[in-house]
């Protein structure tokens, strides 16, 4: 009877898998940091899943975001940053709310700024994430 129940379980959680998003990258961080509002533990796992829509809030310690191209923010302490997605294009866009950081793009970095998002291309696939200033509709730090 067990089996029964545990294969269309099992079933709908493959389906449910395959039409889920890919994570945008990859987050860790040294100390607790909080993701969507909720606290991530760091001990024992090494980093977490990114998705659009996620808000990382950083106490303190800085957390570090790996994208899929191997491009990467640094999100110092005290600080909060979205992930989001503009409507016009549906290309990622990280957004800082408050606090600083930096984005490596190869060999270039680039300081993050509360007035302005740096769009990645969510289409790169491995290939290097382009930034790129530009003010988001919903631009404004509201929770």
């Amino acid at each position: 009877m067990r089996k029964l129940f545990t294969l269309p379980l099992v079933a709908v959680a493959l389906v449910l898998c395959t039409w889920a998003a890919p994570p945008l990258g990859r987050i860790s961080s040294s100390q607790p940091f909080e993701r969507n509002g909720v606290t991530v533990p760091v001990g024992g796992v090494a980093s977490w899943p990114l998705f659009a829509g996620d808000v990382i809030v950083t106490h303190s310690a800085p957390a570090t975001i790996v994208f899929r191209g191997g491009n990467r923010i640094v999100l110092e302490p005290n600080s909060e940053l979205k992930i989001e997605k503009e409507a016009k294009d549906k290309k990622p866009a990280a957004l800082l709310l408050h606090g600083s950081g930096k984005y490596f793009l190869g060999g270039t970095i680039v300081t993050l700024s509360t007035t302005a998002a740096i769009y990645l291309d969510g289409k790169n696939q491995g290939n290097p994430v382009t930034p790129a200033y530009q003010p988001l509709p919903s631009a404004s730090p509201s929770r």
